[in-house]
Order: structure tokens, then C-alpha cells, then sequence
């Protein structure tokens, strides 16, 4: 692991190295599952005996840890995030895969024109084209004397602690706070490879300090796959999914090291009823009062209709 992190083709190679060691392990453990089951059956009669109890106390633990790497694999696959412990689930995580698979897949769209598209190269373009006009840059005009009538709030405090240097515990302080299982980006690695071998890797990641200090990345870190999630059960046009930045994760250390620094200083910066800037338990307040209003006023509705 250690030389092939040295290697300049880090990139590349590790993984997709990783990705056949993946398969070839899976397809092994479900092997060694059936085999270990078939085995289990055979001297199921045997019990008696004390060599055969004892192979069988050794069958039972070693197919206890094929299941839990089997349902950790399948956890990780399935995305799902509000289950935590319990019992063994891989048949649930392995539908909810298949599930998931099935309802992220774009198989037709409507144009334009309302005309279905079916060709992977025209669902492509089309996509491409509908975010490209949608988030490309429009010549506009901005008045200078706009920004004179706004007053500075941020303060020379607030600057000297922003510049601050950025030290090697910010970075790892970093890694350890993102998503250890979130989707990864180009580079192929996520959180968790990075926790689990901080020691090995820690001292690459140093080069996210000449960011701040250069105010300059290498144009590969930018690099992001957009993902299109569906916001409705049946999306017929592009517009009714949701683009998802899979970032590399250089880039995201680096916005979460912006974000660290940002955040003691965004009650003074940025007014709380900006529903952007409202933390996690407020939002889901928000939603669930939204919800709770909409259905009053349809049960309204019904009883003023007479239905």
C-alpha cells in the first residue's frame, strides 16, 4: 500500500486495482458462504461427536464474519444512512442496491419539443446543454456605485483569523469530519480510505496548504462528476432531477477547512432567517411545520367543497 501511493500513477492504477479486488472478494465470500452452509448440513446428524461439534463451532464463527463483511459491503453499496446497528441485513441492503439502481437510471427524456429521447447520446447532450445554458456565464452590468451603500462587517478580528496558516491538524481534523462513506469523485477515493490510512497518506495532503498560501490548485483537483437524482417518482425531463457534485477529495478538505474558519463568524455575517444558513434540527422544524400547514389547508379545502 505504501509503495503503490508513491507510485505518480496513484491516480490511475490503485483503483482500479481496488475495484478487482473488490469483485474477485465478493464473488470468493458468497463461495465460501455456500460451501461453509453445505458443510453445516453434512454434519448436521454428527453433533454428538466431540470433533464434529468442535468443526462446527469453527463453520459457525467464520460464517458469522463472511455475513458481516457481506452486510457491510451491501450497506455500503445501498447508501442507506438512517440505519444504525441491528441484526443482519443484507438482503435489505442488497434491494435497496437493485431499488436505488432502478430509480437513478435515465432511460428516456422529453425535449424541447416534447419528443422522447432514447439514444444514450442524445439523453447525453441534452443534459449537458439544458445545465450548460442554465449555469453559464451572462454578460450583465453592475452599477460600482452599488457597493458603496453597503457597510463592511467584516472586521480586521475576523480577517487576521481567517489568514490564519493553514497547519497540518486543520487538514486532518479535515478528513476526519467529512463523510467517511459519501460517494467519491474522480480521484475514486472516499473518506474512509483517508482516515484508515492517515498515516501513510497524511503527508500527501499537505499540499493542500499551498492552496491557501498560493491561492492556486492543480486544475485536476476541480475535476467533478455530476450526478442527476431524480426530485419526483417519474421524471420525464431533465429539469425534474437534481444535479449532485461528486467532488474529489482534496477539494473537499479544502471547503471544509474554509467552512471551519467561516462558521464561528456567519451569526455576524449572515442573518439567521436566512433558510440557507439554518442548522440541521431547524430546517427539518421548518419542514415538518410546512408540511403540517399543507395538509390543514387541503383538509380545509375538502370541508368548504363538502367532499
Amino acid at each position: 500500500m505504501g509503495e503503490r501511493w508513491k507510485s505518480p500513477t496513484l491516480l490511475e492504477c490503485l483503483p482500479k486495482r481496488a475495484f478487482r479486488m473488490e469483485k474477485n472478494n465478493v464473488r470468493n465470500a458468497a463461495l465460501q458462504i455456500k460451501a461453509i452452509k453445505n458443510r453445516l448440513k453434512d454434519i448436521l446428524d454428527f453433533t454428538r461427536d466431540p470433533v464434529v461439534a468442535e468443526e462446527k463451532r469453527s463453520l459457525l464463527a467464520e460464517l458469522n464474519i463472511l455475513w458481516k463483511e457481506e452486510e457491510i459491503f451491501w450497506r455500503q453499496r445501498s447508501r442507506v444512512q438512517y440505519l444504525k446497528g441491528g441484526d443482519k441485513n443484507s438482503n435489505f441492503f442488497h434491494t435497496s442496491t437493485i431499488l436505488r439502481s432502478h430509480r437513478n437510471k435515465v432511460l428516456k427524456l422529453l425535449d424541447d419539443m416534447n419528443i422522447w429521447m432514447t439514444h444514450h447520446d442524445d439523453l447525453q447532450n441534452h443534459c449537458v446543454s439544458f445545465y450548460r445554458n442554465l449555469f453559464q456565464k451572462r454578460d450583465m452590468v453592475v452599477d460600482p456605485d452599488l457597493f458603496r451603500s453597503i457597510p463592511c462587517v467584516v472586521s480586521d478580528e475576523m480577517n487576521q483569523a481567517l489568514c490564519q496558516p493553514i497547519e497540518v491538524e486543520d487538514i486532518r481534523k479535515a478528513v476526519f469530519e467529512l463523510g467517511a462513506g459519501k460517494s467519491p469523485g474522480p480521484d475514486g477515493f472516499p473518506g474512509l480510505f483517508y482516515r484508515n490510512y492517515w498515516g501513510t497518506i497524511g503527508a500527501q495532503l499537505e499540499e493542500v496548504k499551498d492552496f491557501f498560501s498560493l491561492n492556486a490548485m492543480p486544475e485536476e483537483w476541480n475535476d467533478t462528476h455530476l450526478v442527476l437524482t431524480p426530485k419526483i417518482q417519474h421524471p420525464e425531463r431533465v429539469s425534474q432531477f437534481r444535479p449532485i457534485s461528486c467532488c474529489n477529495f482534496r477539494y473537499k478538505v479544502i471547503s471544509k477547512i474554509m467552512t471551519t474558519r467561516l462558521n464561528q463568524w456567519i451569526p455576524s455575517l449572515v442573518s439567521n432567517l436566512q433558510a440557507t444558513f439554518t442548522g440541521e434540527e431547524l430546517s427539518r422544524i421548518t419542514s415538518s411545520l410546512f408540511m403540517r400547514l399543507c395538509i390543514t389547508l387541503r383538509l380545509d379545502r375538502k370541508g368548504k367543497s363538502g367532499k
